[in-house]
């Protein structure tokens, strides 16, 4: 009798047991299903929102119906081996194609759009500034840091209306000298704080101090020498081996250098690298120069490689040409034409502005200004290095 009444216990909680197994996988089946409807009807309203956008930016709405066919049931295939494995791409845009980055631009600016920044920023010549954006790249610029958790945490919030999310492990906060001591939060969590940020492939602190910047470019400059070591050790002709390092190595060592001033300092930096990168373009070392005695002008005729500072001072009066002709009023103009009115000069001696380089040339020269000579081409073009 016992044995019987074990029995029928274990076979009525081995049934409940299942039953609950079975209620369990309804559960959870049902709240997959749930999870997946949710994100589909998501799916639909950042699709719509990236249409919406291209219609408000003013795309014609037979073009806006072609673009919302070719990104509806999209699929990648992978093939491995033998076989071929089709993917449905669920989200996103379709990556490689040509009008993928406007589509996000479009969809980015009519969330930002959206957002009433007014008066928030940074006054730069009688108008705010608040926010900077090179494609997803954004950088938010506030005077106090109440006014910085609002941005960001609105930003964040018409991001995810579009199907966008700000990376917290991406995301960097960084204060002058002068600002509060308040912690900024996204979604409640704190941001790390810096002292220096790369954006856009140059390093930016408050100090404006390029002992760093310039490591960075010599590293570029070296990584793009490794790249060509093999070639140029093969070619004989020096003028095609010269045109191979100016387009690889060089643009590598100055970029970004059109926005840099100009001191002593910097310019025995750059011309110590490239001095270093020309003579691994030789195949020589500075013991085997010395031993030689080969000038550093012997060097370069024999290397026929343009000069770094020539190259640098000629991508900063081009770039100062393209700032002052604009008619567009972007910020590269009104920083540079803005006088701020409101801010004492600190004592001793002011940093080296950006504009000095033009300034001084146009005084030693005795020409007239350099701002008024920049608005016509042909005339900056006689003023500039030759």
């Amino acid at each position: 009798m016992r044995k019987r009444r074990r029995r029928r216990r274990r076979r009525r909680r081995r049934r409940r047991r299942k039953k609950k197994k079975k209620k369990k996988k309804k559960k959870k089946k049902k709240k997959e299903e749930e999870e997946e409807e949710e994100e589909e009807r998501r799916r639909r309203r950042r699709r719509r929102s990236v249409l919406n956008a291209l219609l408000q930016a003013g795309v014609d709405s037979a073009y806006v119906n072609i673009l919302e066919q070719c990104n509806v049931g999209t699929v990648t295939t992978i093939q491995l081996f033998d076989k071929k494995l089709r993917i449905p791409i669920e989200k996103g845009v379709r990556q490689g194609d040509t009008i993928s980055p406007k589509l996000f631009t479009s969809a980015l600016q009519y969330a930002m759009s959206r957002l009433n920044w007014d008066g928030k920023g940074l006054s730069i010549d009688g108008k705010m500034l608040s926010n900077l954006r090179f494609a997803d790249d954004i950088v938010l610029i506030s005077k106090n840091t109440e006014e910085m958790n609002q941005l960001i945490n609105d930003l964040n919030e018409v991001g995810k209306s579009i199907g966008l999310e700000i990376n917290m492990k991406k995301t960097q906060t960084m204060a002058n000298q002068w600002s509060d001591n308040g912690t900024i939060q996204l979604d409640g969590i704190p941001l790390q704080k810096v002292d220096s940020f790369v954006y856009l492939g140059r390093e930016i602190n408050m100090m404006n101090d390029l002992t760093t910047e310039i490591g960075r470019r010599r590293k570029a400059a070296w990584a793009a020498m490794d790249t060509i070591r093999e070639i140029t050790s093969q070619i004989k002709d020096t003028n095609r081996r010269a045109h191979i390092f100016d387009s690889t190595v060089l643009p590598a060592l100055c970029y970004g250098t059109e926005t840099w001033t100009d001191n002593k300092n910097i310019t025995a930096a750059m011309r110590t690298t490239h001095r270093a990168l020309e003579r691994c373009l030789l195949g020589t070392n500075r013991w085997r120069q010395w031993k030689q005695g080969l000038t550093s002008k012997d060097l370069r005729k024999e290397s026929k490689i343009r000069d770094p500072l020539e190259y640098m001072a000629s991508a900063k009066h081009r770039w100062a040409g393209h700032v002052m002709r604009r008619n567009d009023d972007r910020w590269s103009t009104r920083t540079t034409l803005w006088t701020p009115l409101d801010v004492k000069r600190p004592l001793g001696r002011p940093f080296t502005r950006w504009s000095d380089t033009f300034s001084r040339s146009f005084k030693r020269e005795e020409l007239p200004n350099w701002m008024r000579a920049a608005r016509d081409r042909k005339t900056w073009s006689e003023c500039g290095p030759h």
